[in-house]
């Protein structure tokens, strides 16, 4: 079929929508009602609508383009509006006539069947909010390549999962409609790239699918050509904002990408593959494509144990709370933090930064941090009976500074433990002062009208905003030990401490320079005005129990707080 011939088809079957597909469901040519047409927007959409197609329908268009027969089948197409149209459908085998490759012409056809006519079970297929393909026929479709990958030994495939990164806040923060039409828009951005043989579902929230058959590209090449497939759907859904009522939402999008193999896999194995590693993608920072490998599964499987370890180690509070305190330049005592540590049955001592992580994944922070709360008030009861007033620093995480409920138990405990509000420091990390500035900087101000205090943790390894450092309820930054490490030594590091303290005796914050093991770095921090220091050098991390003995018999003086120092223990130096 030349040109001329398809532009005369194309007016002869005027208003049918019409649409030419070579075998690899590239859209060749469309006519002006298919382009015209509001419901897929275009041809390549128009054939992605083969997501109403069975399996067997799927096996009988590969024979259609070897020129057996043709297929029919209705279709209900949904329109962006929501609205429905229901269309008679044919599929039949044509020959270009310039290469005399084989290729697909379909004519669709509206309908007398009313779009309520259609049975119950398409909601059971579609994604009611984007119309793509529900997790349920993204199953079966799966299920099919792989039986037909054991069977027909056709190409392998590949299954990707999609994360729209962020879009959680955009949700909290706009609202649900804002949400949706996110969502609406991004399906919309993959559906325009797919080819028609691929099955783009959306599995739920802002996690999508695409399920790509065969790939029909040579072993070794395979891995590669996937790679620019998700590459391109990336571009497709983040090269360009989405902007809804005057506002623009960069979106960028994580990708986790499974070759589906011969052997024995199930569809639900392969779906937790592709999930394992767009997981990891998300993990590593967002807007990355990551192949599952075997040992991730191990490495996921992992985290899960211990997540459900940590669970009922809250629960039966296994964990304990340890302090570490923090000495100014004469020996006397300006804080202390307050570390959680635990010990699991088998695996022994997990350190914090593993089940921290894992608590902010799976819901579990908030019981970690009243905990951690509620030991410090218990503990600055104590420590104002025995006559000492230096405040406490608890870790918050930034997730619950977002969370009314945090403020509400906060003000509960400090009351009924009689401790006032001056007794808790609570550190948050850099990366506070990035999302949700207004609602933070609100919760922030009710907390500090209780007397807590606010300290900047690991300053200096992450996004710095120096506009909000000013805006902010903050007391003190803390200057991470990465920093503190090779001082004086490297040069680099000197710069960023000194400019961290200039900036500070500016804003005028306090610091706390943490990890501090010799006797230079000390000279040096104290040398450029440094307030407190806090690490081995003064006094290890130890029981709480111990510490209020050490405070009760007036053993709190730097080297002297741990009961059994270490023999690299040394005394704060004097400058």
């Amino acid at each position: 079929m030349n040109g001329n011939e398809k532009q005369t088809a194309a007016q002869g079957s005027a208003p049918l929508l019409l649409h030419i597909d070579d075998s690899n469901g590239e859209c060749l040519y469309s006519n002006a009602a298919t382009q015209a047409y509001e419901g897929v927007c275009d041809a390549q959409a128009l054939a992605q609508e083969s997501l109403g197609r069975t399996d067997s329908e799927h096996s009988g268009l590969a024979r259609l383009v070897r020129g057996h027969y043709r297929v029919g089948r209705t279709q209900l197409v949904e329109k962006a509006t929501g609205q429905h149209e229901v269309f008679d459908t044919v599929s039949i085998p044509v020959k270009e006539v310039r290469t005399g490759a084989d290729a697909i012409c379909t004519l669709m056809t509206p309908c007398e069947i009313k779009s309520h006519e259609i049975p119950a079970a398409r909601t059971e297929t579609y994604d009611s909010l984007t119309g793509l393909a529900s997790w349920n026929l993204l199953h079966q479709r799966l299920a099919h390549a792989l039986a037909q990958l054991q069977t027909e030994h056709t190409t392998p495939g590949a299954l990707l999962v999609l994360n729209l990164d962020g879009f959680g806040l955009i949700n909290r923060v706009r609202g649900r409609e804002i949400g949706d039409t996110v969502l609406r828009i991004a399906a919309k951005r993959l559906l325009s790239i797919a080819r028609a043989s691929c099955t783009v579902a959306r599995i739920e929230g802002a996690h999508f699918a695409a399920l790509v058959p065969e790939l029909n590209t040579p072993p070794d090449t395979q891995a590669r050509y996937v790679m620019g497939i998700a590459h391109r759907m990336q571009l497709a859904i983040g090269a360009d904002p989405i902007d809804i009522e005057d506002t623009s939402y960069e979106i960028s999008v994580s990708i986790g990408v499974a070759l589906l193999r011969v052997g024995d896999i199930s569809a639900n194995e392969m779906l937790r593959e592709a999930e394992a590693a767009s997981a990891r993608a998300r993990k590593e920072g967002g807007g990355r494509i990551v192949f599952y490998e075997p040992k991730l599964q191990t490495y996921l499987a992992e985290r899960l144990e211990i997540t459900q370890s940590l669970a009922r180690a809250l629960e039966a509070r296994e964990l304990k709370m340890f302090i570490q305190p923090q000495y100014a330049h004469d020996g006397t005592v300006t804080g202390a933090e307050l570390l959680a540590r635990w010990t699991h049955a088998t695996r022994g001592a997990i350190s914090p930064d593993i089940f921290i992580p894992l608590a902010e994944e799976s819901g579990l922070i908030e019981r970690l941090t009243r905990w951690s709360i509620e030991v410090a008030c218990q503990t600055a009861f104590e420590l104002r009976r025995l006559g000492s007033t230096h405040p406490l620093s608890v870790n918050i995480s930034p997730k619950l500074l977002t969370n009314h409920r945090l403020i509400d138990f906060v003000r509960e405990t400090l009351a009924r433990t009689e401790v006032p509000g001056s007794s808790l420091m609570f550190e948050v990390t850099e990366g506070i002062l990035i999302d949700d500035v207004e609602l933070v900087e609100h919760h922030m101000q009710e907390l500090q009208k209780m007397g807590i205090r606010f300290s900047v943790d690991d300053f200096g390894t992450g996004y710095s905003n120096l506009v909000l450092l000013k805006r902010l309820p903050l007391s003190e930054l803390k200057i991470d030990q990465s920093l503190v490490r090779d001082i004086p030594a490297d040069l680099d590091d000197i710069a960023i401490a000194r400019m961290i303290l200039g900036m500070a005796r500016q804003l005028n914050l306090n610091v706390v320079a943490e990890g501090v093991e010799t006797l230079e770095q000390a000279k040096f921090l104290w040398e450029n005005a440094c307030g407190s220091l806090q690490g081995y050098l003064m006094a290890r991390p130890l029981p709480i129990a111990h510490w209020l003995e050490a405070v009760r018999t007036g053993r709190t003086a730097p080297g002297q707080a741990n009961e059994k120092p270490g023999k690299d223990q040394k005394l704060i130096p004097s400058c």
